[in-house]
């Protein structure tokens, strides 16, 4: 039987020496944690000298999972200084144990838990409820959990579109970040040369472009 993918069931933090400042990277492979000093979340951490990285960005996983492990962390306040957030695609199925196939159904499905998933998008997922569902989530998140955050300094970002809607609260990235991996993959180059699905010099530009959105 073919085995599920899991969701960490804690974030992945990295402590460094001689650095006392704390940052945290939330959102999708975009934002996941890598052990390359090319990723622009090691290069971001280092130029704001933070000595602890928090990791909760998952490659595959669905805004919704973002959402409710940052809201607990805040609950708990538990979050670091700093703070990014990449928001992910709509039509992603949220599970709170497996990441579920990224908006299509399975060719074969194994487990109740793959038959439920492929069910439900072909019998229940509707376009304009997601997209009712994912405005209205993340604007109640900006509008009230990031809203009481004030001594903390936040940039949010987009990871595949710049949708219709506002957001008030830290500084928000004007542009995605998906139609950079896709000319990457026009222009021939691999994933394999990429880090969080970018080159080394594009992961240096965003690092810079958020460390003047934070300072």
């Amino acid at each position: 039987m073919r085995q599920l993918k899991i969701y960490p069931q804690q974030p992945v933090i990295v402590d460094k020496q001689n650095a006392d400042r704390t940052i945290g990277y939330f959102g999708d492979s975009f934002c996941s944690n890598s052990t390359s000093q090319s990723s622009w979340c090691n290069i971001l951490a280092e130029k704001l000298n933070c000595g602890t990285i928090t990791h909760w960005g998952v490659g595959g996983s669905s805004v919704w999972h973002m959402l409710l492990e940052f809201h607990k962390l805040a609950q708990e306040k538990k979050l670091p200084e700093h703070i990014v957030i990449f928001y992910t695609e709509q039509d992603r199925i949220y599970h709170p144990e497996v990441l579920l196939p990224i908006g299509k159904a399975h060719e074969e499905s194994q487990t109740d838990i793959e038959i439920a998933s492929d069910s439900y998008l072909k019998h229940l997922d509707f376009a304009e409820k997601n997209a009712f569902q994912y405005k209205s989530s993340i604007q109640w998140f900006d509008q009230n959990t990031l809203a009481e955050l004030t001594s903390h300094k936040i940039v949010q970002a987009f990871s595949f579109d710049i949708p219709n809607f506002s957001l008030t609260n830290g500084k928000i990235l004007d542009y995605p970040l998906m139609p950079l991996y896709r000319k990457n993959i026009d222009n021939g180059v691999t994933d394999s040369e990429l880090c969080n699905h970018m080159t080394p010099k594009q992961n240096l530009d965003l690092a810079e472009t958020f460390a003047k959105m934070l300072k």
